[in-house]
């Protein structure tokens, strides 16, 4: 418990954002090795292939060729197959039956190994110095200086290490990723879209940020903004960090100080701590007409941490969904393996931007991503330009209901959930979470458990059990047949 409970800790510390001075950026080129390796520490002696991370084997054309009729898509392969005994026949499958033109033309199932040297400077000895990676494809087990971390295994989502302990200011240290992408990952959601064939899961690689960052010695790991009182003009804000981290601590909006109402200590859970505080701040929300966003920053000593937020309220009634109180339509596209022109989801902002540009000149102003989560580049354009995403969850149709909650894989899926609200949940324009999509037979059922506990931990966003091309069924607020266009 308390292995998982620090891991946690260190990687909700991505929803938050250290000074760009305080950055070393670890992109560009490094060496690589594909297949069985025994020991990981003989590789910072050999040379191997150059390959430019973020990026994947199959960027530079690595990997075998794969035919085309070899392509599967999102909702016909062999990985996905619906087995449940109530399905209809007409809906099973056993052979792929198109060719997904997102593809890359080559694919890499298995392990890859990437190294590469890092110096760090000699004044961060008084700091700690944390390891950031994005969207690595699937499990990742980092080495530094031949010191073993702990493994990630959340699908694509960031994650981020306290190396403080495994390195030496001032001179050479080397960074060795084992990245595997093989299905069968134990502590995934089995078959989840994230790592589905219908999602390219042929890549392997790192498509996200990759960099090193110096924070102080007392920092904070996650910033949650809660309710905000336009009568009081009072924004509610959790703050989880090393204890004594409230000691001295100063909040800036915009660059600008602010004043602090009140501080109440939330929990103690071993050397970490939660505050809550209430501030002063004069907001306007957010919605797709009026894309208001604030950033919000942490002044402990010489570290400051920021988050961009926004703020808005979403609700259903009477079968409409409403956004500040005025009902709104969502015209929604799905967001399936289409998506993906490369071999992974871009981490650019401005790709994102134009997409979701083109999206809007369409009609469209919300995009359903199917049980995968998006990079954050994706969030930050929706929130610049008034768009809406879903998530769904990640978790295959055939576990969502109440009988498969006591499955280990469930109870991760759970936790995958509620690290990506971690992550991402500042985001106004992250609006709705469904718990699957496209559920069929028994899988159709209420998960009550689901969105009981995800409304007490986020009460932010609308949390549904089902989704299908029609409605959004069974919803916290009881109806069941909340309607919304959807078109590809």
């Amino acid at each position: 418990m308390k292995k998982w409970f620090f891991f946690f800790v260190l990687c909700i510390g991505f929803a938050v954002k250290a000074n760009a001075q305080e950055k070393i950026d670890l992109s560009g080129y490094w060496w690589y090795a594909t297949g069985r390796i025994t020991d990981p520490s003989a590789l910072v002696k050999m040379t191997g292939d150059k390959i430019v991370l973020p990026g994947s084997i199959l960027t530079d054309s690595r990997g075998s060729l794969m035919p085309l009729q070899a392509k599967n898509t999102t909702f016909l392969t062999p990985s996905s197959n619906k087995t449940d005994s109530s399905s209809s026949g007409s809906n099973q499958f056993s052979e792929p039956k198109l060719a997904s033109l997102s593809k890359s033309d080559a694919h890499y199932t298995g392990t890859a190994w990437y190294w590469k040297s890092f110096s760090v400077p000699k004044d961060w000895k008084k700091s700690r110095v944390f390891l950031c990676v994005g969207r690595p494809h699937i499990q990742t087990t980092v080495y530094v200086n031949n010191k073993l971390l702990t493994s990630s295994a959340s699908g694509a989502l960031p994650f981020q290490y306290d190396i403080t302990p495994y390195i030496t200011c001032g001179c050479k240290n080397q960074i060795v990723m084992k990245v595997d992408n093989e299905k069968g990952q134990e502590t995934l959601a089995q078959d989840t879209n994230s790592v589905s064939s219908g999602l390219s899961d042929e890549w392997n690689g790192i498509g996200g940020k990759m960099e090193l960052q110096a924070r102080s010695l007392q920092t904070i790991y996650n910033v949650r903004i809660g309710k905000y009182d336009a009568k009081r003009h009072s924004l509610q804000v959790f703050l989880q960090g090393d204890r004594g981290f409230g000691k001295n601590l100063k909040f800036l909006l915009e660059d600008s100080p602010v004043k602090m109402l009140s501080e109440k200590s939330q929990s103690i859970q071993g050397e970490q701590e939660t505050l809550e505080y209430h501030l002063t701040c004069y907001l306007d929300k957010w919605d797709e007409f009026h894309p208001n966003t604030y950033e919000l920053g942490m002044v402990i000593k010489k570290d400051t941490v920021r988050t961009v937020f926004g703020i808005r309220d979403i609700s259903t009634k009477g079968g409409m969904y409403y956004i500040n109180g005025r009902s709104v339509a969502f015209h929604v596209a799905n967001a399936d393996g289409n998506i993906p022109l490369s071999s992974y989801l871009s981490a650019d902002v401005d790709a994102w931007f134009n997409l979701l540009k083109r999206y809007r000149e369409k009609g469209v102003n919300a995009l359903c991503f199917n049980r995968y989560c998006p990079p954050e580049a994706a969030f930050t354009a929706a929130d610049y330009l008034g768009f809406y995403l879903e998530m769904g969850s990640p978790s295959l149709s055939a576990q969502v209901g109440n009988e498969y909650s006591g499955l280990p894989k469930h109870q991760n899926t759970l936790k995958e959930t509620k690290y990506i609200v971690d992550l991402f949940g500042n985001h106004p324009s992250f609006v709705m979470m469904v718990a699957s999509n496209d559920t069929f037979g028994k899988s159709i059922m209420k998960e009550d458990s689901w969105i009981k506990e995800m409304n007490q931990y986020d009460p932010k966003r609308i949390y549904c059990n089902n989704a299908d091309p029609q409605v959004l069924a069974w919803n916290d607020s009881g109806d069941n047949t909340v309607k919304e266009v959807r078109g590809y």
